[in-house]
């Protein structure tokens, strides 16, 4: 799948545009196909590094299909 990734912390530089792998899916998940993904305020504190989960990481929690 393509994602942004985070590859460091900091700013605009370390996001990546990037082939990723499609992590596997548990007993009790569904995929879902996403045409849109966005960004909320907390994917914008992670990226300088403020409760930011390890790097590297795909930020944004949000997405729709139209």
């Amino acid at each position: 799948m393509k994602a942004i990734v985070v590859s460091s912390l900091g700013g605009l530089p370390v996001l990546k545009f990037r082939e990723v792998e499609t992590p596997p899916l548990t007993r009790d998940q569904v995929p879902v196909q996403v045409t849109c993904a966005g960004v909320s305020h907390v994917d914008i504190h992670q990226r300088p590094g403020a409760c930011s989960p390890p790097v590297p990481f795909v930020p944004g929690g949000e997405g729709r299909k139209d």
